[in-house]
Parts: C-alpha cells; sequence; structure tokens
C-alpha cells in the first residue's frame, strides 16, 4: 500500500520526493485544484542541509538567490543592527537562499511522477478499520495505506482528527507578502510603532517583501485598496518599502490575517503522523515555518524508507522532532509579540537595547535555530 500524504505545500511534496526517490509508493491528495505558491521564502541552512537529504539541494541553491545580509533599523533610519554576509554565512555553515515559492513548489512537484498528485481531493477524515488504515475523501472515496502524514496545514483536518477540540484565534496581526520587479543588492528589515517591513532580493531582478502589523481580522479591502493602505503606512519609513509596495501589482500581493493556534499534543496515533504547520505551527517572524516543515520532511523521510513498522517511524518522528521544534515555536512566538508589544515605546526601547548584544552572541543564537549543524544534530 502506498504512504498517503494528505496537503501539497511545502512539506507535503518534500516529503513526497524523498519517499518516491527511495523507491515507496506515495500518493498526494490535496484540495485545491492547482498550487498557489504566494510570494516567496527564505531558506536558511538547516532547510538547504535537510533539501541535501532529499537530494534536492543542489538544485534549489542554483534556482534561487543567495541572500546579502542586511540591516535591521528603525522607520526613522536608526541602525540596529547590521550583519556582514560573509559572518553570517560562517555562522550558519553556508550562504541563506532566497526564492519564489511559485517556483519551489514546481520545482518539487517537477520531481514527482505524473498522477502522484490527486487534486480536488479534500479529505473528511482518516480511521482505522480491519488493521488497514483508511483515508476517506470528501466525495466517500476511500484510500487504504500504510501510513498517511497531515501536512495539510495549520487547519489541519488530520490534525483535528488526532487532536479534537484543537484551538485556533486570531493572532492580532496581519501579514502582507508581495513580489516587486525591483532589483535590490541585499535584505533588510525595518521594526517599529508596533510593525515590521521587510525585504528580501530573489532571482531575475525581483524582491520578496513582507509586512506585519496589529490588524483586525477579516478587513480585506481588495488588492488596490490593501496596496493603498500599506503606502500609507510604510511609505514612509526608511528603505525601500514605498519603492517596493509601489513596484507590486495587485495580483502580486497576498494578504493573511494570521492565526494563534498550539502546537498539537499529539503528532502521531499509530500510523498516523502529522508534520509541518500541522503539527506545529509559529509565528512568521523567524522564517522557520517552512524550514522547520522541510526538516520534518526529510526526517520522516528517513525514518519512513524501509521501516518494517511505521507505527514505529512514526513515534520515533514524534520524538526526535519535538524536542527540535517547541523551542523554535517560543522563539518565533517571542519575537512577534516583542515586534507588537503595546506601547509602542516600550518595543522601541526593547529594540534599542538589543544593538548592545555582541555580534558574537547573536550569530551563536540564530546558528542554534538556522545553521546546518541544527538541523544535523537534531535529525539522529
Amino acid at each position: 500500500m502506498a504512504i498517503i500524504i494528505v496537503g501539497a505545500g511545502i512539506a507535503g511534496l518534500s516529503l513526497a520526493v524523498g519517499l518516491q526517490r527511495a523507491g515507496v509508493p506515495v500518493t498526494v491528495v490535496e484540495e485545491r485544484e492547482h498550487l498557489d505558491g504566494g510570494a516567496g521564502i527564505t531558506l536558511w541552512p538547516n532547510a538547504l542541509a535537510a533539501l541535501d537529504d532529499l537530494g534536492l539541494g543542489a538544485q534549489v541553491r542554483r534556482t534561487g538567490r543567495q541572500v546579502s545580509a542586511g540591516t535591521v533599523a528603525t522607520p526613522r533610519g536608526r541602525r540596529i543592527r547590521e550583519l556582514d554576509e560573509a559572518d553570517l554565512a560562517a555562522a550558519l555553515g553556508e550562504p541563506v537562499i532566497a526564492i519564489h515559492r511559485q517556483t519551489l513548489m514546481d520545482l518539487l512537484v517537477a520531481h514527482l511522477r505524473p498522477g502522484t498528485i490527486r487534486w480536488s481531493a479534500p479529505v473528511a477524515g482518516v480511521h482505522v478499520a480491519g488493521g488497514r488504515t483508511l483515508v476517506e475523501l470528501a466525495d466517500g472515496t476511500e484510500l487504504a495505506a500504510s501510513a498517511v502524514v497531515g501536512a495539510d496545514g495549520i487547519r489541519s483536518a488530520i490534525a483535528r482528527t488526532l487532536n479534537p477540540g484543537l484551538a485556533m484565534a486570531h493572532s492580532g496581526f496581519t501579514a502582507w507578502r508581495g513580489v516587486a520587479a525591483v532589483e535590490l543588492d541585499g535584505g533588510g528589515q525595518v521594526w517599529g510603532n508596533g510593525a515590521e517591513f521587510g525585504w528580501v532580493p530573489l532571482a531575475q531582478g525581483q524582491t520578496y517583501w513582507f509586512a506585519a502589523r496589529r490588524a483586525p481580522e477579516g478587513q480585506d479591502l481588495g488588492p488596490a485598496a490593501e496596496l493603498a493602505r500599506l503606502h500609507h503606512d510604510f511609505g514612509h519609513w526608511d528603505g525601500p518599502a514605498a519603492d517596493l509596495i509601489a513596484a507590486t501589482a495587485p495580483d502580486g500581493l497576498a494578504r493573511h490575517d494570521l492565526p494563534d493556534r498550539p502546537l498539537a499534543k499529539r503528532w502521531h496515533a499509530g500510523s498516523v503522523v502529522l508534520i509541518g504547520d500541522a503539527a506545529h505551527p509559529m509565528r512568521p517572524n523567524l522564517g522557520q515555518g517552512g524550514c522547520q516543515g522541510v526538516e520534518d520532511a526529510a526526517v520522516l523521510s528517513r525514518l519512513l524508507v524501509g521501516a518494517a513498522d511505521p507505527t514505529a517511524a512514526c513515534a520515533e518522528f514524534t520524538r526526535l522532532r519535538r524536542r527540535r521544534v517547541v523551542g523554535v515555536a517560543r522563539q518565533s512566538w517571542f519575537l512577534g509579540t516583542m515586534i507588537g508589544l503595546r506601547p509602542h515605546a516600550a518595543a522601541s526601547a526593547l529594540f534599542r537595547a538589543s544593538s548592545w548584544l555582541p555580534q558574537r552572541l547573536l550569530l551563536g543564537q540564530i546558528a542554534t535555530v538556522a545553521s546546518a549543524d541544527a538541523y544535523q544534530k537534531a535529525r539522529r
């Protein structure tokens, strides 16, 4: 029987590639009709090392663009931190890579055999019957599996099956992401007034940018009006925010109200297991959501390949990954909370104080999360 992966996001597709490369039958079921990759993603060396284990690292490095280390500043232009590219790469093991999400998703799909992904196939539930694990689709179809992997995101149906009553609430923040036809040399972030704006150069003369601030849930005005509002809120900030927003087409903007959902208490039950945001959603502030999903995929692929007992493999995956991910999720939450701290003057004071932290200590802290070595230690 095939291993069934629910969800064709970055984690699910990465896992499918790893399993299929090793000769394991795999089917991906996805409720959407097609891929929608969104804006950009930053792949830190921990994710690149995991992609190496999946046989994808070299191609991703060639396709993406190395990120020049940049600055962290206040809206008025005061430099809080300036990271040197060579120092950052030395601490992490190699440079960071930025890539358009759609490009990454297309690359992953290209490594799968035609027919691996079953589109427009929402899942109604998963259950065990007669010693078999069954995935029930919304149209009533039942698919038998040797193992089922819930890679279906923060609103995961599989996570709710394993964790009835799993709560989710609005974090109080909204994020905007876009890709602009503007070429910049380096990346950077601006923090202040309970908000942030950041940018990362991509290949082919494009730049991925992101913004976040406190905003009520469900207030989407439509892309054109959202861009106008973003220009009002961030256009006067120091840095390229005004140019990037102005150069973004309405169909190149994505707006997301950021939900908060706790890590799932149960990551596996028998041969059913959760990965990525389904298991451990996290705030975007560390840039580790997708990276940790790729780590999950590499570790679970290794454990499932040749496993005589998928249930034991799922249990070992949970043991290995929970100890790694909990700390990363907490740091992401802390940083997001600090950016949105009220009153804004308190957040500004904290940011200014952070400039006193020695560069060596900061790089060491980043390395515990995002270095290639951090992944290698956590995969054992």
